[in-house]
């Protein structure tokens, strides 16, 4: 049952997230099923809702995530205001986009993130 109401879960909060632009902070830690099988969001304080550009980048970086398009990541970063203009240069050579290529690969292997080594 638990792994039924993550999944249910991760298509809540993704479905929030592109379809009616709104992002949720830390969702799994703020998440609970209801004694009739709904999903309840219990912070709405930590809900806040998208500007129509900021949600095509995270959809944008979604895709790119998840179809290993790594080139595009620190175009992403950078539209997505993680890194500061003046160093979007350095991304590329700072080891960032291969990191996060590792973690999301680990992702769609299975195992969520104990399958994740953040010692290599």
């Amino acid at each position: 049952m638990t792994m039924v109401f993550l999944r249910c879960a991760r298509i809540v909060v993704l479905y929030a997230q592109l379809d009616i632009a709104l992002f949720l902070y830390l969702p799994l830690g703020n998440l609970l099923r209801t004694t009739d099988g709904r999903l309840c969001i219990l912070d709405w304080g930590m809900v806040t809702r998208l500007e129509p550009d900021l949600q095509l980048t995270l959809i944008e970086h979604m895709a790119h995530l998840t179809s290993a398009d790594y080139e595009e990541i620190p175009k992403d970063l950078l539209l997505l205001g993680f890194i500061p203009e003046s160093q979007a240069a350095l991304i590329k050579d700072s080891g960032v986009v291969e990191t996060l290529a590792d973690i999301y690969g680990a992702w769609t292997k299975g195992g969520g993130a104990a399958a994740i080594n953040v010692n290599k």
